[in-house]
């Protein structure tokens, strides 16, 4: 019998590392791919799934107890299964039927999103079997591991950054197929085996260069899918950046002009399509001359140039996308046009196929909306709000997992303080039947003037709709009588409703494009002179959000769900809108997690009862996985304010999380098992201060640039991450060796409800409170240990 080779211990740190690296690239990877094929608030059950798969590995581990692999070939076969079913996966689930748009009627689709869940966990089934055997198998060095652990994940979250700017998605799938292969050849004893691992990497390259994977498999209920199936459809380029996919299309279904009146009877110009990440379709309008551009007197986002001194007038477009509002601002004359947009992509688009950003008037800025007034002093005219989704997504709720920071209290409050004197604010919402978002607007409006202090403050508001359209001003001062009857009369000359405007008359309301009932007169009043009652009696949660609760698009009320259930026929779309989806997940997440923690129990009870101290080693290690996530989701939420982005705020969050944790896991290395209650009692407190310390940060700090924030983050996050890092090593340190594969398992099954649980908890009762139940975690783990593990 061949004698087992020397402990390479430098080439398993190395292993973990390489394969800790791939698997949070993967990770975000998918997170990016279900952005596009579904829509990016899906993509949270990435992060359930990668840890659904780590649980399922340590219940293997646990049960087959392969913790004497001297040779490192459950080592070697892990990660190299990994690499292979990195690009496997991906190929897998684009054949999927999963289309949560048709979970309001095809009940099959929660059986796909299990199914996802099982074929999606594969790889990190794979990495799981890694990292847990290796844990086993050298606990002594389980700082060290941990630590190559948690630095090599930190690593796969800065490459998402820098690759999607130069590769596609598919192209980043093979790079995690890369660096599990090297993870494997890190572990080789022979430059033999080095070769023909090598081989098997340059030969599935080459394969892929000659044969590329295929294309993501969108929603057909996506806008780019919808256009490209006109006749004589063109899709004209697309490209990538770390938070967006940006398609242009050449369609017939391109006819973009939200609200236009029926009196409009010319042509529109030609418009090229734009869609972000698949959806919300647009038109890029050809910036031609001037007396071309008719159409645009006719739209409702006109009114506000029509009570304004056109001589001069300065203008704020926020997130303009294909650039609509900015026309609108230059054919109106504005003097001065601050364009403000996130994506540098759609800048490119719009610059490239319409002359628009190259007037002078124009200065286009990327960045951040709420970054950006934070930094500016300028008081504007008019302040316009673009409408970004379609109408098609707006109205069907699939936004209601999503945070939108441009539509709290606190945003308007901003928008507020930098209009002018007689500044008017415009934000224009597609219809939604029932009214839900478009109404919620007014509330935010009146939430907003009523923080000011500004008495009477219905005399500062005007609502008008369209047949399609609900367009909301908010004016520093207000309306003027003279601006009351050019208000009336632009609404009747092209037949657009009034809603509300000041001692407006019901008769004058739901006049042209009529409902049964003058609905949105009666909402506006009852939001202006009687809001407790309705938003108490409404069927849908239409009252105003804030910051710490930015999910305007969540309208749904557990305390209506039998009179809403009968309203809507007994169909169930209000439970998908209000996050049932949510709750769908977190109870096949609970299920599995109960099911993967006690198959084990099973086998320790009928072979190993005499190990000490079972329930509460797997107990503390559940409230690890469990506080940890708990921490790490709502704090990716909520930075998503402060970095711009949710791909910013996942890598940033994460980043920052991992390598101090991983530093924190090399100085436990130092530390007495002791010394954990300490550490547990000060994460608690530390996780407690939070809520208190990042208000008033953020408020302060939003306005420096982003590379600033991004270090801002990293220091904010360093002291929560490096204790974050010491309980795991300490507690693997201290405990059974054959306790570490279960302990790994409840570790990660712990991870899977929180990720979801955390969102839940977040729509439901805001971010701190996810933040408040984490220190609670960890403090019911001081409990747990406080006579120590054994």
């Amino acid at each position: 019998m061949p004698k087992p080779k020397p402990e390479n211990i430098s080439g398993i740190y190395a292993g973990v590392f390489f394969i800790s690296a791939a698997t949070l690239l993967l990770e975000i990877t998918f997170t990016r791919i279900f952005s596009v094929s579904q829509w990016y608030h899906f993509a949270f059950m990435i992060v359930s799934i990668a840890f659904l798969g780590y649980g399922a590995s340590g219940t293997y581990l646990s049960l087959k107890q392969h913790l004497q692999d001297k040779n490192n070939r459950l080592l070697e076969t892990a990660s190299l299964l990994f690499s292979l079913s990195c690009p496997l996966t991906y190929m897998i689930t684009q054949k999927i039927p999963f289309d949560p748009y048709r979970i309001t009627w095809d009940h099959s689709q929660i059986i796909y999103i299990l199914i996802y869940y099982l074929i999606l966990s594969v790889p990190f089934f794979l990495s799981g079997i890694y990292i847990g055997a290796v844990f086993a198998k050298t606990p002594g060095k389980i700082s060290k591991l941990y630590f190559f652990n948690l630095t090599g994940s930190g690593l796969g979250c800065i490459l998402v950054i820098l690759l999607f700017s130069l590769f596609g998605a598919s192209e980043i799938i093979m790079a995690a197929f890369l660096l599990g292969m090297f993870s494997a050849m890190s572990l080789c004893h022979t430059k033999k085996k080095i070769f023909i691992y090598a081989i098997i990497s340059v030969s599935l390259i080459l394969a892929y260069g000659i044969s590329p994977l295929p294309e993501i498999n969108m929603s057909p209920y996506k806008s780019l899918n919808t256009a490209l199936n006109y006749k004589d459809a063109q899709l004209l380029s697309t490209e990538w950046n770390s938070f967006s996919r940006v398609d242009v299309v050449q369609s017939k279904a391109v006819r973009y002009a939200p609200g236009l009146s029926y009196m409009f009877k010319g042509d529109l110009p030609p418009q090229t399509g734009l869609t972000i990440d698949g959806d919300s379709l647009q038109g890029i309008t050809e910036y031609t001359r001037l007396n071309e551009l008719r159409f645009i007197d006719y739209l409702p986002t006109t009114l506000p140039y029509r009570l304004q001194n056109e001589s001069r007038t300065l203008t704020l477009i926020i997130n303009p996308g294909s650039g609509l509002d900015v026309l609108t601002a230059a054919y109106h004359n504005a003097s001065t046009i601050h364009a403000v947009e996130t994506n540098p992509l759609i800048v490119d688009a719009v610059t490239e196929r319409s002359g628009l950003y190259q007037d002078n008037r124009v200065d286009v800025i990327i960045d951040g909306a709420r970054s950006f007034m934070r930094r500016s002093d300028e008081e504007y005219d008019i302040i316009t709000v673009s409408l970004k989704e379609d109408i098609i997504t707006s109205s069907t709720g699939l936004y209601g997992l999503s945070e939108n920071y441009l539509y709290t209290t606190d945003a308007f409050q901003d928008y507020y303080k930098h209009l002018s004197e007689n500044g008017i604010l415009s934000v224009t919402r597609w219809l939604q039947n029932p009214p839900r978002g478009d109404i919620r607007v007014v509330s935010l409006v009146a939430a907003t003037l009523e923080k000011e202090g500004i008495e009477d403050y219905e005399q500062n508001i005007v609502v008008i709709r369209t047949y399609v359209t609900l367009t909301v001003l908010m004016k520093k001062n207000r309306f003027t009588e003279e601006e009351i009857k050019e208000i009336k009369k632009f609404s009747k000359d092209r037949r657009f409703d009034l809603v509300y405007v000041p001692g407006i008359d019901e008769s004058e309301a739901n006049t042209y494009n009529k409902f049964p009932e003058p609905l949105y007169y009666q909402l506006t009043q009852g939001i202006l002179f009687d809001r407790n009652r309705l938003y108490n009696e409404y069927l849908f949660d239409i009252s105003p959000v804030n910051d710490e609760k930015p999910f305007f698009s969540s309208y749904f009320k557990w305390s209506k769900l039998t009179p809403l259930y009968e309203s809507m026929n007994k169909k169930w779309e209000p439970f998908f809108e209000g996050g049932f989806l949510l709750i769908v997940i977190l109870i096949q997440a609970v299920i599995v997690s109960i099911i993967l923690i006690l198959t084990p129990l099973y086998y320790f009870q009928r072979r190993e009862k005499k190990i000490p101290y079972k329930f509460r080693t797997i107990s503390y290690f559940f409230l690890l996985g469990l506080g940890y996530m708990l921490i790490e989701i709502p704090l990716i939420q909520k930075f998503i304010l402060f970095l711009g982005q949710p791909i910013y705020a996942t890598s940033v969050i994460i980043f920052s999380l991992l390598v101090s944790s991983g530093l924190g896991s090399l100085i436990s290395d130092k530390l007495d098992i002791k010394k954990l209650k300490y550490i547990l009692i000060t994460l608690g407190a530390l996780i407690l201060s939070y809520p208190l310390i990042l208000p008033g940060l953020f408020d302060s700090l939003l306005s420096q640039t982003l590379p600033a924030r991004i270090l801002i983050s990293f220091l904010l996050l360093t002291p929560a991450g490096t204790l974050m890092g010491m309980p795991f090593p300490l507690g693997i340190k201290n405990i059974d060796n054959k306790l570490i594969p279960w302990a790994f398992c409840a570790n990660a099954c712990a991870s899977v409800i929180a990720s979801v649980l955390a969102a839940v908890i977040a729509i439901s009762m805001g971010f701190y409170a996810a933040l408040t139940v984490a220190a609670v975690a960890y403090l019911a783990a001081y409990v747990i240990i406080r006579n120590n593990i054994k």
